[in-house]
């Protein structure tokens, strides 16, 4: 685990100390932010005597009541959820609760007893998800492994296509599939990820049909977590421009979807938007023709049923601009993934069209619609941007290869161990590694 020694002794970062006023104190040991080292923080929606609390206190808490739960279902995880307020925690201070779980359970035994194996589960679990979020890719994909291993390691292949499930449940492994799956498409290994997804897929609909089926159909994606691996890997074969299965498998979403919740439901708006989507990319006339229809009656429902100013309203008009009107193809030169902000973490992930740089201020000016009910319009710099590929950039402020800079070229794969771009110079087939901050796109 040594990817992972920075993690664990990073200090809580001030974002969490957020003016906290000077006769505040903590809830729980009643001292003031004067009296203790460690901060004191505000995650959740409680207010008064209860809004604040120092780390550590809150950990030792939590603690606590992850041991009377134990064995209890149907409980909120108080690693994750305020169990007062029922907020789950978010930004900063969940990922500062993720190194003190893991810290608190890093030393059990899994293997011990179910105790034992769900705390230390939860904990990789956690930190995990949270260096996702993060975007500290090789870290979370180190503890998605292990994850991954020790759930496989509580399963019994009894022979006959029958699995025997020891502490944990088919969905549970899903789970852990997808979330090791994510690690892999963020690295863009896809054929790793494809494979993982699809061995999730196949303990998702072990959960609900006979053992010995095989494969993935519609009827796989009514489960949440199979729904939710049926578009990952569709993401995948998009990736990996196998266009062809990505739109069989929106196909088969959006008719479960339309069957089972009608198309006024947010399910059917989604999975209209989707297979729209992939059509567009699909670069063929007819499918781009009917992705474009797709998204605009998914626009449609979207006023009718949840209001002109909702989110998935302005996500629709901003795939529209970007759809040339003699060709339905999708254009993606200008989006690129949002990574690694700290102050809006719920920012992560995201997609963003970028419309200008300006080199005073060092950002990009970009429209973002995750988080808000309209179009935001965001300032980023460009190390907290992932480029898409084919995306144009310029290349600025090089200090050892002074000659390159003022030259343009494409991006080709971005390489998250060693943080550069392969950019392919124009008139030419050198191609040279660049970070991010060094290729501007235009």
């Amino acid at each position: 685990m040594g990817l992972l020694e920075n993690y664990l002794s990073e200090r809580a970062d001030a974002a969490n100390r957020l003016s906290v006023p000077d006769q505040a104190t903590c809830w729980i040991c009643l001292e003031g932010k004067s009296d203790n080292p460690n901060p004191l923080v505000r995650g959740c929606a409680c207010r008064g005597e209860a809004g604040y609390g120092h780390l550590e206190c809150i950990a030792t808490f939590i603690k606590r009541k992850d041991d009377d739960n134990m064995g209890k279902i149907n409980f909120h995880d108080p690693w994750e959820v305020c169990l007062t307020c029922t907020q789950p925690y978010s930004g900063q201070f969940y990922h500062n609760l993720a190194r003190l779980r893991w810290i608190t359970y890093k030393d059990l035994n899994p293997k011990q007893n179910a105790d034992s194996f769900y705390k230390f589960r939860g904990a990789l679990e956690h930190c995990s998800y949270s260096l996702l979020e993060l975007h500290r890719l090789d870290e979370a994909l180190v503890m998605s492994q292990q994850l991954y291993e020790l759930q496989k390691s509580q399963t019994e292949i009894l022979g006959n296509g029958r699995t025997n499930f020891v502490w944990n449940t088919p969905d549970e492994i899903a789970d852990t599939c997808n979330l090791l799956g994510g690690c892999y498409l963020k690295l863009q290994r896809y054929d790793e990820a494809l494979e993982i997804f699809q061995e999730g897929m196949n303990y998702a609909s072990a959960s609900c049909h006979p053992p010995g089926r095989g494969g993935i159909d519609a009827d796989d994606s009514n489960s949440s977590i199979a729904g939710v691996l049926m578009n990952n890997i569709a993401e995948v074969y998009v990736k990996m421009g196998r266009f062809k299965e990505a739109i069989r498998l929106r196909r088969q979403s959006i008719a479960v979807r339309e069957a089972k919740s009608g198309k006024n439901s947010m399910d059917y708006i989604d999975a209209s938007f989707a297979l729209g989507s992939v059509l567009l990319q699909s670069g063929e006339a007819e499918k781009g023709k009917e992705g474009v229809e797709l998204i605009k009656e998914s626009k449609m429902i979207a006023q009718r049923v949840l209001g002109p100013h909702h989110q998935h309203v302005m996500k629709c008009d901003l795939s529209l601009k970007m759809v040339k009107h003699n060709s339905p193809v999708f254009l993606d030169k200008n989006m690129a993934e949002v990574v690694g902000l700290i102050s809006r973490t719920e920012l992560n992930g995201s997609m963003i069209n970028i419309s200008s740089y300006n080199p005073d201020t060092g950002r990009y000016k970009a429209i973002c619609n995750k988080g808000s009910s309209n179009e935001e319009i965001i300032g980023v710099k460009p190390t907290n941007v992932i480029l898409q590929k084919g995306t144009k950039v310029v290349i600025r402020g090089l200090s050892s290869s002074k000659d390159l800079n003022g030259e343009r070229g494409t991006v080709g794969k971005f390489h998250s161990d060693i943080g550069r771009y392969e950019v392919i110079l124009d008139g030419s087939s050198k191609e040279i590694g660049v970070k991010p901050e060094n290729a501007i796109a235009y």
